[in-house]
């Protein structure tokens, strides 16, 4: 049987493995703060690691986003869901 620590570690290892970007935020904090990104974000978007960790999320709402991306996401972060 795996330890937590083993696990999350392997789960660590498949997210930044993933081709898809991962985003993770932090609901409980008052600007919904992004606590994680994986590399696939990173490429994805064209962000730097820095411009990224610890700000809001409202930097993903710009005009020149995919509004019905954005909808998804508001939606998914309003019903406290992953998107």
């Amino acid at each position: 049987q795996m330890k937590a620590d083993q696990i999350l570690r392997t789960m660590q290892r498949a997210m930044e493995a993933s081709l898809d970007g991962i985003l993770i935020t932090d609901p409980r904090s008052e600007h919904n703060p992004v606590i994680y990104c994986n590399p696939a974000f990173l490429r994805i978007t064209g962000y730097e690691g820095d411009e990224v960790v610890d700000s809001g999320v409202g930097f993903l709402f710009g005009d020149d986003t995919d509004q019905d991306g954005v909808l998804l996401m508001s939606e998914a972060v309003r019903g406290g869901s992953p998107c």
